[in-house]
């Protein structure tokens, strides 16, 4: 069906801001559809109704009782279908095209309804709410009758009027008069969004006349009710049930939280005696008795001020659109830092020509010397709220983003005044709603994603200037959606031709990590047998498709397919050359094996290797080990196997911390006392890596030289690791290495501050999908054990299980 020629009706009730809010929506369509306000004679209307319809161009359809008033406006609807959407439902900007798709599957189909995000009053709160669509689950629950309806306007059928005192109830019988005996269905997207307390039955069924109004309007579907007993009974039943079994549950919690409510006000009450006793009753407002900040220059001179941090939290969560052309404000220093290699061109626009860093002077209000369609990403952080017209800015940034292109944006919710632009330049302050609103106006709103940060202590530092140093991770990780700081603002520039939907929440994809191809157990699951692995292979073919790595985090969310899955390799052992490599080759499946340099020239064996053959596999040992290990002395009994396992567990984790010479002191040490030295498991070499590389499919990434936790060691150790890791495979391949994996996951904001801007992506160990924007620094993956092929098939389905679309929360600490 062509949404094209489509009608929304609004069925107006009380509150001229719902109103507004559900007008906007509706206005806000990505296929423009005519607006009409059906107006009950019966109800007190918005004081506003008329300028509303005015501003959005609408038509103002009254009728005797809500009913006749619908029925009068879908007289006057679009020739292919009629959408009817309650006051203070917010509309998706793709229901009509949702809900014209799912009536457009079936000739048959009279009549559709979308899924529902319902959010409590505060905002912090969502649940997705799929209503029903048949007769019998409207009677059985009355609050399931879905309220965004899409009506073929040849099928629309004479609504019966209401009674006056009925009025109440009017939506509900509206409901039922359309979705009786019709074949319908439910979309599976969600359409539109509600705050609880505007939903459009709950003022029905808290009406004092509810029960009254139901069986009058039940009386008026009696036959249906007789076709349709048993599915009613039935549901009412199960609608019943559900109720009881909560209710259960919650009186069963109840004195248990009653008791604890008692407790807590004791020890309140304690805890203000005592204070009071010591003198400590008033406010003691220390250093901050004081009408002068401790700084005025935002803290720099104090460190980096606390906005900054919040500003890198956001960047880096998005870093992955940090990418090809870029434009940044002022000075390029966050494309820098988050796109590095990523970025083949960095442009810096201002207004100041002296400005020596700027290559392109332009006022973004109004920037006809940039070309459309230009730039990949814009970064605009906090400066929207200096200019004084930021929608024309918006409308700038999407013109000369390309289609796919993405702005990145951080405004303020609390500041001081940037007096440094004057008296009059500094102009705005933002909630998290307000800089929603601001971008969906522009981008539309499937487009646009925010987040919040703050609290009330950083909003008191950030005022104070103290420095973002003189807090702890804790106190910025808190966010309380009171006291907003900044928010953050994703937009991404998309175009009806260009974009393939995915669902919001929906991964990229997946990136599986393997170490070892090996049929023997090992101490810690680092094995998968030949024949477990075989049979992944196998069912990935079938139900995934398995792709480069570097593709699936480089290529637009929408070119990608679904069920996207990369395979990596950590370390390089033997049989990933031997078995890995051609059993993947033979299935056209590509692999990324990240790789150590130690032991290129020469055989080796990692130390943990070594570690658990000396102590857990050689038959014969002394009595008791007495070695130095990471600055202590540590006297272990090896005498039975448990004593073996028992060193083996201390000595690791303090291995693993180690530096590079402690660690080989540790191991040579080790070895000496045992005399147990031959290798059993051992990295590729050089003729091996070059091997491997040559293999069909097959990249090669880098794993640092050693091995070594790159979070214990000092800034110098990791550069070395890092960069001459990759020097030494360039040389070996001929080919350049752009991936990075962090040895045992290991990795901090330190660690991957110095790997973002050198490398196209560095691979951690966090167990979770890639999203649509990530940060490349910090790629999560899925470590695969030697499971068999269900339990892999359901690890991999559960991940790859798309998150339901919902409303946009703040980002909780």
């Amino acid at each position: 069906m062509n949404p094209e020629r489509w009608s929304i009706v609004i069925e107006c009730g009380e509150g001229a801001l719902a109103l507004v809010r559900t007008i906007d929506s509706a206005r806000r369509q990505s296929h423009a559809a005519p607006i009409l306000l059906a107006v009950s004679i019966r109800t007190s209307a918005p004081s506003i109704l008329d300028a509303a319809a005015q501003r959005a161009g609408a038509i103002v359809v009254r009728g005797d009782g809500l009913a006749a008033a619908i029925d009068a406006a879908a007289a006057t609807a679009g020739e292919t279908g009629v959408l009817i959407v309650p006051t203070g439902y917010v509309l998706d900007r793709d229901a009509v095209a949702i809900l014209a798709g799912a009536l457009a599957e079936s000739a048959d189909l009279v009549c559709a309804a979308g899924v529902v995000t319902a959010r409590s009053p505060d905002g912090l709160h969502s649940a997705i709410w799929t209503p029903g669509v048949s007769f019998s689950e409207l009677v059985a629950d009355p609050p399931s009758a879905p309220p965004v309806v899409a009506v073929r306007s040849g099928a629309w059928p004479h609504l019966h009027p209401t009674d006056a005192s009925l009025e109440f109830a009017a939506s509900y019988d509206v409901r039922l008069q359309l979705l009786a005996q019709r074949p319908s269905r439910m979309a599976s997207q969600v359409v539109a969004s509600v705050d609880v307390a505007q939903a459009y039955w709950q003022p029905f069924i808290d009406h004092p006349g509810y029960r009254g109004a139901l069986e009058s309007i039940l009386d008026r579907h009696r036959a249906a009710m007789q076709a349709e007993t048993e599915a009613v009974v039935i549901g009412r039943e199960r609608a019943a049930a559900s109720i009881r079994k909560e209710h259960r549950a919650l009186a069963g919690r109840r004195p248990g939280d009653a008791a604890e409510l008692d407790r807590l006000r004791g020890a309140i009450a304690d805890a203000r005696a005592w204070l009071n006793a010591y003198g400590f009753g008033d406010m003691d407002w220390g250093d901050l008795r004081r009408q002068d900040p401790i700084s005025r220059d935002w803290g720099y001179e104090r460190g980096a001020p606390v906005d900054r941090r919040y500003i890198d939290d956001f960047l880096i969560e998005h870093a992955s659109d940090v990418k090809g052309l870029v434009l940044e404000v002022q000075e390029n220093d966050f494309t820098r830092r988050f796109g590095g290699c990523r970025v083949t061109t960095s442009d810096v626009v201002d207004l100041d020509e002296s400005n020596p860093r700027a290559t392109v002077v332009a006022d973004l209000r109004h920037a006809p010397g940039i070309a459309s369609d230009r730039y990949d990403c814009v970064i605009l952080t906090q400066t929207l709220h200096v200019i004084d017209d930021v929608s024309a800015v918006l409308l700038e940034c999407r013109r000369i983003l390309r289609a796919g292109g993405v702005l990145l944006a951080t405004v303020p919710a609390a500041s001081r005044v940037c007096l440094e632009y004057g008296a009059d330049g500094d102009f705005w302050r933002m909630t998290p709603a307000g800089a929603r609103r601001l971008f969906e106006t522009v981008f539309g709103a499937a487009d646009v994603d925010t987040v919040t940060y703050g609290n009330v202590q950083t909003n008191v530092a950030f005022l104070e200037g103290i420095a973002a140093e003189e807090l702890g991770d804790a106190e910025f990780d808190r966010v309380d959606p009171y006291f907003p700081a900044l928010t953050g603002v994703r937009a991404r520039k998309t175009t009806t031709t260009q974009r393939r939907v995915r669902a919001r929440g929906a991964a990229r994809g997946l990136v599986l990590l393997y170490h070892r191809i090996e049929s023997d157990a090992d101490v810690h699951t680092l094995n998968v047998s030949p024949d477990h692995f075989t049979e992944q292979l196998m069912w990935l073919k079938s139900h995934c498709t398995v792709m480069p790595l570097e593709e699936m985090l480089g290529a637009a969310p929408e070119d990608l397919p679904d069920r996207a899955v990369a395979l990596t390799f950590d370390d390089g052992y033997t049989d990933n050359l031997v078995m890995a490599a051609p059993a993947m080759e033979r299935l056209g499946m590509p692999a990324t094996f990240f790789l150590t340099t130690r032991w290129l020239d020469e055989p080796g064996e990692y130390w943990w290797d070594t570690l658990e053959r000396v102590l857990l596999d050689t038959p014969s040992l002394p009595p008791s080990l007495d070695i130095h290990v990471a600055g202590q002395s540590v006297r272990l009994p090896v005498g039975s196997a448990e004593e073996r396992r028992a060193a083996h567990d201390s000595l690791h984790p303090l291995l693993v911390r180690a530096s590079l010479l402690e660690r080989d002191q540790s191991i040579g040490a080790l070895l000496d006392w045992s005399g147990a030295r031959t290798l059993r498991r051992r990295p590729l070499q050089a003729d091996q890596v070059r091997s491997l590389a040559r293999t069909p499919g097959m990249d090669v990434g880098a794993h640092t030289i050693n091995h070594l936790a790159l979070t214990c060691q000092p800034d110098e150790v990791v550069r070395e690791e890092t960069e001459n890791s990759r020097a030494a495979l360039e040389r070996v391949i001929g080919r350049p290495v752009t991936g990075f994996a962090y040895p045992y996951g290991a990795v901090d904001r330190r660690v991957a501050e110095a790997v973002r801007p050198r490398w196209r992506f560095g691979c951690g160990c966090v167990e979770r999908t890639v999203s649509q924007s990530f940060d490349p620094a910090l790629v999560p993956r899925v470590e695969v054990k030697d499971w068999a092929v269900d339990t892999f098939a359901n690890r991999v389905n559960d991940a790859l299980t798309p998150v339901a679309a919902g409303a946009r929360t703040p980002k909780q600490g």
